[in-house]
């Protein structure tokens, strides 16, 4: 399956039924349609304006503007879904620490999903990527990816 994810924005795109299907009871995780792509309920609810001060997920908005898509709403307020705690929460408030492994077409982590804001081995902080997720072997493919520095 399919996944790209701005800034902690995660947009799924499976192939089939039976591939969200699958992914779905391999995760716990459901899934809810929004426009041509599937997300986590609580990204469903994100607008793409927010107000200094106001309430973003888990944390506040320090950024007061109106943005093409939520992701760039989540960059600019510098907050990213969280995995664990199942909502949005402030960039800097994650502290996993991500293994990826160098192939020669692409990154692979040894899980489904890789934590927006993780901290890799190269002392930068993965904030987006895309790539396919492999069901079979319960792993994530990564082709792109963006980092920032700590």
């Amino acid at each position: 399956m399919k996944v790209n994810v701005e800034f902690g924005y995660f947009r799924f795109f499976p192939t089939s039924p039976e591939e969200l299907v699958r992914f779905q009871k391999l995760t716990d995780i459901k899934l809810v349609r929004v426009q041509d792509f599937f997300t986590f309920e609580p990204l469903s609810e994100i607008v793409n304006y927010s107000i200094i001060g106001k309430p973003l997920g888990l944390g506040l908005a320090i950024k007061t503007g109106e943005w093409e898509n939520p992701g760039e709403l989540m960059r600019a307020n510098q907050t990213v879904y969280s995995l664990p705690a199942e909502n949005v929460v402030p960039l800097l408030s994650i502290t996993t620490y991500l293994d990826l492994i160098e192939g020669q077409e692409f990154l692979t982590y040894q899980q489904m999903l890789a934590q927006p804001g993780g901290l890799l081995g190269t002392g930068l902080r993965l904030v987006s990527y895309s790539g396919f997720i492999d069901l079979k072997n319960q792993r994530l493919n990564m082709f792109d990816y963006e980092a920032w520095p700590l």
